[in-house]
This record gives structure tokens, sequence and C-alpha cells, in this order.
């Protein structure tokens, strides 16, 4: 009864392309499978061709259980799940501890995972890249750059950072600072084909400012944000490549939030939302700042607010940055504290070493043109909140040219329509999310786990139970 009913809600006409036809629309739903967000970490879709595709997780968990390895699930072209591929990552010894730092994928079908690994019996660091063939179903770990530390807890920090294009991996190991010492930062970056070095290099900074933050450019330069350490206030930005490092301070008195490198053809440039820190502030995230690398100036810095209307946000992450020829599209998403009722002193002690927990609960789009001035600002239809530690409030993919949003169940998804000003183009898709919600109301949707497959035309998502199992399905659109 609830699949006739299915057919007869998915008949429907549905807005993918330019001109509304009459659409009918095929669902087909693999296996549940069990998936703990509490464990793993990072889920993402990766490897997906017109035969199947994978989920990669990473579990980094501590205690008398404790797993630190990759988890690839593999899936064939009917979302059925065919193997589970896990691995453990190496240790130096029984002390050894993992940050995991991000992955990349290439195009000859491999997936690498970066960890910080370091032991204070050891010790010794190493920033790992463990890789998964997929052709071959084996994993390898490499350690790329490999430090003498003091102890775990003097140990220095690691980031690592990958362009859009997946073309370039910069990895930054940030050594342990002793007083009085300068700050030193190894930076190691490689291509994202084949894996190997491009190039490598120890930048020294003997200043009283700290690294902030850290990113690289298509054009294979590193960026450092960096600020005044304590009470003092200021910024600057280091710009360059092993050949030179350049420094320039910030002139102007604002508050420099986690930049993102973008490149436009062979010219480097920082997005920055940020926030004066003189005169009446309204926020951390009144202003969106275009910077152009090469001559260390503010092209732009137009004031925006929609940010700072989202409640206690601390930060606003850089989903998606799609550049075009004569603007540049921002997708962020807002990460807010979920405030807590007080407790007694003993639950506060209890308590004191639980993660925060943390939502997402404001998506923008926000357009800039080529100098950085506000072409468009649009909130992107979505759920209120999200649970962080899974859910973001929208995933996106992109069919026929139109940048499509998927926001759940509770929105469906939607396009984005650049010739007319950005405005959102709702589908009726959405009819079915609609429905989905009366028949199971405790399911929901990964939205970020979604992929559109254009020689099939056809859509996967991933849907969730509160029994902590996941399942994809696939819509497929059937014209008539």
């Amino acid at each position: 009864m609830i699949r006739n009913l299915l057919t007869i809600a998915l008949t429907l006409t549905l807005a993918f392309s330019g001109t509304s036809q009459t659409t009918k629309l095929k669902t087909s739903f693999g296996e549940k499978f069990a998936y703990d967000p509490k464990i793993e970490q990072d889920p993402n879709l990766v490897l997906a061709d017109n035969y199947g595709h994978y989920l990669l997780s990473v579990i980094n968990t501590d205690g008398l259980t404790a797993k630190r390895q990759m988890v690839l699930r593999k899936f064939d072209q009917t979302n059925k799940l065919v193997k589970t591929f896990t691995y453990d990552f190496p240790k130096f010894d029984i002390s050894t501890l993992y940050n995991y730092l991000g992955f990349v994928v290439t195009q000859d079908d491999r997936v690498a995972v970066f960890t910080d690994t370091y032991s204070g019996k050891a010790k010794k660091s190493a920033i790992t890249m463990h890789v998964f063939d997929k052709k071959s179903g084996e994993f390898t770990s490499t350690e790329l750059m490999v430090n003498d530390i003091l102890s775990a807890m003097k140990s220095g920090s690691a980031s690592m950072k990958k362009t859009d294009n997946n073309r370039l991996i910069a990895l930054n190991y940030n050594l342990y600072r002793a007083k009085n010492e300068p700050e030193k930062n190894r930076v190691l970056v490689l291509d994202g084909t084949s894996l190997k070095p491009s190039w490598e290099k120890e930048f020294s900074f003997a200043d009283e400012f700290v690294t902030q933050s850290f990113d690289v450019t298509n054009n294979s330069k590193v960026v450092f944000l960096r600020s005044a350490k304590g009470f003092k206030t200021g910024f600057s930005i280091a710009y360059g490549d092993a050949s030179a490092l350049v420094e320039k301070p910030i002139a102007e008195a604002i508050k420099i939030q986690e930049p993102k490198a973008v490149s436009i053809g062979a010219s480097d440039y920082l997005l920055a939302f940020n926030s004066p820190t003189k005169g009446i502030r309204g926020g951390d995230f009144s202003n969106l700042m275009l910077y152009d690398l090469a001559s260390a100036t503010i092209l732009n810095n137009p004031k925006i607010d929609e940010l700072n209307q989202t409640k206690d946000i601390e930060k606003a992450l850089w989903r998606h940055v799609i550049v075009h020829s004569d603007a540049i599209e921002v997708y962020v998403e807002a990460k807010s504290e979920v405030r807590q009722a007080k407790v007694n002193n003993v639950g506060s002690m209890q308590n004191a070493w639980e993660p925060k927990p943390y939502n997402f609960s404001g998506a923008f789009l926000y357009v800039l043109n080529l100098d950085g001035t506000v072409k468009s600002v649009k909130k992107l239809t979505t759920d209120v909140t999200r649970r962080a530690e899974l859910f973001h409030l929208y995933g996106l993919t992109v069919k026929d040219g139109y940048t499509t949003v998927v926001a759940g169940k509770e929105k469906g998804f939607y396009q984005i329509d650049p010739d007319r000003n950005y405005d959102i183009k709702m589908a009726s898709i959405q009819t079915y999310f609609w429905y989905d919600r009366y028949t199971d109301p405790y399911l929901d949707y990964v939205n970020q786990l979604s992929h559109y497959f254009k020689d099939g035309n056809k859509m996967l998502l991933t849907r969730m139970t509160q029994d902590n199992e996941m399942q994809f399905m696939f819509l497929t659109e059937e014209k008539n």
C-alpha cells in the first residue's frame, strides 16, 4: 500500500531544467546498515561511478575499546553493501595518539587519509598518509613529515588543506614553540594526482605573532594568517612558496576569521569574514573581504549582516566556493554552540571533558563580483538546525549547469538560478520528502551525502534512522 502511494506521490512536475515537464520519479532503496555517528567521523561519498560508490569514514576513539582506523564501505549500483574495508592506522607504540586531518580522492581511484600521529613515549611525531587503492583493495601508509617532540603535550600541531580542484594538497606542521623562540612551520605540498611531493620548506617567523590558519592556492602558493599574541590586536598575512615568502601586516583595524584561498587564473586571493575592532561592533562576521595576495591589499570589504543574526554563531564554514568568469559563488554554513542548562558542580565536573555540542544553524549564498563587491545574497532554505556531528544543513550537486541544493525531508531540494539573480527555484521533488516525513517521522536525511549520476540521470540520497542505521536510495527521473 505504501509503495503504491509513493508511486502516486512521485508523479510530479519536476523543475530540474529550464522548462517544466511531466516527470515520474522512481525510487530504489538499498539495505540499511549500522552507522554510529558518535564513533565514525566525517562521512563522505567517494569513488562514485555507474557501478557503485564507497562511503569513507574515520574512527578515532580512546579507552578500553580504542579504535584508530579508516573505514570504506563498498556499495554496488543497487545500493547493496558489498564489502567493508577497515584499516588500523600504524602506531609507534601503545601510547600513540592520532588527529584526523582530512582526505583527498585522486583521479586514479585512490583515497588518501591524513593523520597527525604522535607519541610522548617514542618522542616522535609524523604526518602520515594512509592510502586505499580501489583497483587492488589494498592499504598502505607513508610517513611524510617526521619530527622529534618533547612530549605528547609539547608536540606541535598539524593541518592539511587541499585546493578546490584537488590538484594540490598542503600539509603544515607547526612545531612546538618555546618561550622567546621563533615560530617554525614545516610545509609539504603534494601533487594531488600522484601524491608525490611538489615542494617542501621550513618557514621561520621571529616576530611575536602566531599562525592562526593555513591554506594553499591553485597556483601552489601557501598562505598563513597570523595574529598578535595575548591581548594585543593585529593581523598579518604571509604568502609565497619555497622560493620566497613575504609577510605583510593588515593595516586596517579588523578581526579576521579563518580565511579561504581562491584562485582566479594565475592570481590568488583570500576571502575572509571579519569585523572592526574599533567603534560599535555588531559581531565577528559583519564584513566579507576579498584580499589580493600579490599586492597585499583589500580590494573590497562590504558589510553583511546575515551571519551575525545567527544565534551563538562561533564559526562560518566555507562549504563551497565556485569561481566563474564574472562572479564568485560563496556557500557558507553557520556553526553554533548549543547552550545547555546550568547543572550543579558535580554535573559540571562530570561533563568537563565532554566535547561541546554544536548545531549548524544558518546557510547563505554570497555572490561577489570579481572586484569583491556584493552581487547577490541569498538565505538558503534549510531546516532550522541540524546536529553538527553528522547532519549538514545542505548538500550541493550540479545538473545541466544548475546548482541543486539538497536540503532534506523538511525542505526537499531546489535549484539556484544564476540567470535570475540567483533566485531559488523550488522543485516539486519537495513533495516526496513531505510524504516521507509522515510515513517515517523519525527518519532523517544526511544532506551532504548526495551525488548526481549524469549517465543514469539519477540522484543518490542518504537516509538515517534514530536506531543508527543508514540507507542509500536512488531517485531516477523518467520522462514521459
